[in-house]
């Protein structure tokens, strides 16, 4: 009986002893363990946001959609989203039928001559499809409205540069000549300016359009004879903005006035081709005006050619004051 306990204890001891010897965990095991998974996480996190592969979607989260909010005539309307690997990217509009390009990429470039007329928003959708799941997004985007102001108001002045007239300010003038002549057997050149008043146009606008219209008209004070019939030589014209300030009763030849030929325009010669009432011109001045929006100081009409040698050349057009209103300057402008 003795024998036996003893084996017992015996056979105790050695059980504790076992379990005493499983091993332990040290601190450097553990922290390997920790570096692993900290090295696991950091390759997820590096993962694409939005990425597909086959079938397979890892992430497909609702796209965003960036660009204006608004829609407006010359300016570049561009809407980005998300670009996804693998995903298939479709863009659509609301109303449809308006044109854009880049379909099937994460950017597209909307062209607002096709938008409706009367459209005053859009609703601009993205679909990026991954396998057979899909998510949509949509914005809507106002469409810029345009308008459209006629002004036949503003200041003109003839500038002759004869020597006798130089310092001589013709304000009040009917006509809007320019011209290369004979006074007394001394030939002179004359030109004008006309400044419209801008004031109903925003600071800020954009010009779509400026049209300017001038309508023939001779003075019947110059001797009673018609200009353009007289005329012997070629009477190209020029029309180019004006930078230096001038006011309608004061400007002068000595004013020497400082123009620039940037969106200026050329009025080919009606010399050999003109007939009584026909020098009508209607002139795109679109890049003129919008300059002068921060600098209004109208424009210059002259001769192109300046040689004061080659006169008997001239054109001739109703000036605000005239006394027939269908003869006055108008500008015509479009803005948004």
């Amino acid at each position: 009986m003795k024998k036996l306990n003893l084996l017992l204890i015996v056979t105790m001891c050695f059980v504790r002893i076992g379990l005493g010897q499983v091993p332990q965990q040290t601190p450097r095991t553990v922290e390997e363990q920790s570096t692993q998974m900290e090295t696991i996480d950091k390759s997820i996190s590096n993962v694409p946001k939005c990425f597909c592969c086959s079938e397979k979607i890892f992430q497909l989260p609702k796209p965003s959609i960036t660009g204006s909010d608004k829609i407006c005539k010359d300016s570049k309307n561009v809407f980005n989203t998300i670009s996804c690997e693998g995903a298939t990217i479709n863009w659509s509009t609301n109303p449809m039928g308006i044109n854009f390009m880049g379909q099937g990429t994460s950017q597209i470039v909307l062209d607002y001559s096709s938008v409706p007329a009367t459209t005053s928003a859009i609703i601009i959708t993205v679909e990026v499809k991954c396998g057979n799941k899909s998510v949509k997004n949509s914005i809507k985007v106002v469409v810029c409205k345009s308008t459209e102001v006629r002004i036949t108001k503003g200041e003109d002045a003839l500038i002759h540069c004869l020597n006798s007239q130089a310092n001589t300010n013709l304000g009040t003038f009917n006509a809007n000549m320019a011209s290369n002549w004979t006074y007394n057997g001394t030939s002179a050149i004359t030109s004008s300016v006309l400044k419209f008043d801008l004031n109903a146009i925003p600071a800020n606008a954009t010009i779509l359009s400026a049209t300017l219209i001038l309508k023939e008209f001779c003075n019947a004070s110059m001797g009673g004879t018609n200009l353009y019939s007289l005329s012997t030589k070629a009477n190209d014209l020029t029309i180019e903005r004006v930078t230096t300030v001038w006011a309608e009763n004061s400007v002068t030849c000595s004013s020497n006035l400082a123009t620039v030929t940037t969106g200026s325009i050329s009025l080919p010669s009606v010399q050999g081709s003109w007939t009584v009432g026909s020098d009508n011109p209607v002139l795109n001045v679109t890049t003129m005006v919008q300059a002068m929006l921060s600098n209004n100081q109208g424009f210059m009409i002259r001769l192109t050619d300046k040689n004061s040698a080659n006169y008997y050349r001239a054109r001739s057009f109703g000036s605000f004051d005239n006394s027939n209103p269908s003869l006055r300057p108008v500008l015509l402008i479009v803005y948004q």
